[in-house]
């Protein structure tokens, strides 16, 4: 839901600030994961709960209630005017970024680290038999390498748009 509309704010407007919000939000976060898989200390756990579930789905629902709010486009424009220069351009950058949003998380959820029976594989037991439970660090290059390229694909649709 957008923020509470400040003083002689219109709806639009403020559905449009909010969308700048998650976008920044997104993109620095991909930024992270980035990171992340350059450093080979990629958290399964913080990648398919933190990232996939609890950000990039709720999100992309709340970017669908954010566009169909009437003038969001000509609001994201006017707030970007250097950036688009029409509310068609917004629409198309908005359109582009709900594409690579849609792709890394088709990408993720049909690849996340799973046993046989389709449980998550997202934490190990400590070998000190303490019953900690430790974060799985995906680490090989095989399983890498696509994660980062589709994380890449992402924050360029940022960049672009």
């Amino acid at each position: 839901m957008p923020f509470p509309i400040e003083r002689g704010e219109t709806g639009a407007e403020s559905a449009a600030k909010t969308a700048l919000i998650r976008a920044r939000t997104l993109r620095r976060d991909a930024e992270k994961y980035i990171a992340q898989c350059d450093a080979s200390a990629l958290s399964a756990q913080d990648l398919i709960v933190s990232f996939l579930y609890y950000e990039l789905r709720l999100i992309k629902q709340e970017l669908a209630v954010l566009v169909a709010v009437p003038g969001f486009f000509s609001a994201l424009q006017q707030l970007r005017p250097a950036t688009w220069a029409t509310a068609a351009d917004a629409q198309a950058a908005i359109a582009t970024i709900q594409i690579a949003m849609d792709s890394l998380i088709s990408f993720l959820e049909v690849n996340a680290p799973m046993n046989a029976q389709g449980q998550l594989l997202i934490q190990t037991l400590s070998v000190d038999g303490s019953g900690t439970l430790i974060p799985r660090m995906l680490t090989s290059a095989a399983t890498v390498n696509p994660i980062r390229t589709r994380l890449v694909a992402f924050r360029d649709a940022f960049d672009a748009s």
